[in-house]
């Protein structure tokens, strides 16, 4: 269990600028796209950049999605936070480059184990989209990648908020990355299908921030984060009220909830939070995002955007006719009934 809040944060946590690549139209202008589309097919494919504005195209050609996904959305954050070099780099993914590795375990099924090239394997490592940014900004600061299924974004964040806390950096890229394999996730569907885990299609995407301990021109505040590996449902509302607690905050000091319903059996939790929040606005973004291991990386960007007030919050959700722009926002993301994380996220 990861717990960061008040009590232990001696220097206050930034979000400078948010980046997300999504199955909705969230990239070419970095906000809440007017027209949002539901993710209703077998799978929620990310819309891709142009690329070339990033990437040169003979490198592209070699790149998996992940890497030119998170490429983009690193160059992006921090062009818009206006840094030129991060003091480290620190990414997040639950299947790293799915594709390559599916290439690399069916060449060897198909040469019997025999005459095997290397070269999908060594593009395969969950590391590669961190070092492959590192390698284009010529950055030799700190570079880690955390590989903790649907808690890989926030252990990077916890990893970044330590590094700032401890004054080894300023600012550090930070974020999370998956892509959509073809094998695999036939082979997640038909599990989740079976375990009623979902009713939403496999996604992908990608979202990177730069975190700093600078205030000025900043998007949110990360006010605390907390992560559990196992909570039981009845015991939600004691986890939720110590973290509240330790973070300084009741339960009427919420704005707003970001709830990561996916329709499967477990949104039960879902609905026991909320219960807890009775006249409290709610979204839910997964149904426009599709489910995968990284998404909890986009449920914070959307809280970045709305804190920022560059897009007002029917544009998500046309139901929620109160627009008052939110002033401290509840991230909750569950999977499986496993891996519960609560981020805070504040108006700076």
């Amino acid at each position: 269990m990861y717990n960061l809040n008040p009590e232990q944060i001696v220097k206050a946590v930034y979000i400078k600028s948010a980046v997300a690549i999504s199955a909705q139209d969230t990239f070419s202008d970095n906000r809440i796209p007017a027209e949002l589309m539901p993710a209703t097919i077998s799978v929620a494919n990310a819309i891709q950049p142009e690329y070339k504005d990033y990437i040169s195209p003979a490198s592209a050609r070699r790149m998996a999605p992940a890497v030119k996904m998170g490429i983009a959305a690193a160059s992006r954050a921090l062009s818009l936070a206006k840094i030129s070099n991060p003091d480290g780099i620190i990414a997040g993914t639950g299947m790293g480059c799915l594709m390559d590795t599916e290439k690399f375990l069916n060449n060897i099924l198909e040469n019997k184990e025999e005459f095997i090239t290397p070269t999908s394997f060594i593009q395969s490592t969950h590391n590669t989209v961190a070092g492959q940014i590192g390698i284009m900004l010529d950055c030799k600061a700190y570079n880690s990648t955390y590989v903790h299924g649907s808690l890989s974004f926030e252990s990077a964040l916890v990893d970044a908020q330590l590094q700032i806390e401890e004054g080894a950096a300023k600012n550090i890229l930070v974020g999370a990355v998956d892509e959509l394999g073809i094998e695999f996730y036939q082979h997640t569907s038909l599990r989740n299908s079976q375990r009623k885990s979902t009713t939403l299609p496999a996604g992908e995407g990608a979202a990177f921030f730069v975190i700093s301990d600078d205030k000025e021109q900043a998007m949110a505040q990360l006010t605390a984060l907390e992560t559990i590996r196992n909570c039981g449902i009845d015991q939600l509302q004691t986890r939720l009220h110590t973290f509240l607690t330790q973070s300084k905050c009741k339960l009427t000091d919420i704005d707003l909830l970001v709830l990561g319903n996916n329709g499967g059996k477990w949104d039960t939790y879902y609905d026991r939070l909320r219960a807890f929040f009775p006249n409290i606005r709610s979204i839910n973004y997964k149904p426009l995002t599709g489910e995968h291991h990284s998404v909890s990386a986009f449920a914070c960007w959307l809280g970045c955007i709305l804190l920022s007030d560059r897009s007002r919050l029917n544009e998500w959700d046309n139901r929620i006719t109160d627009n008052t722009k939110p002033r401290l926002i509840l991230l909750y993301n569950q999977s499986e009934g496993m891996n519960h994380s609560f981020m805070l996220l504040k108006e700076c």
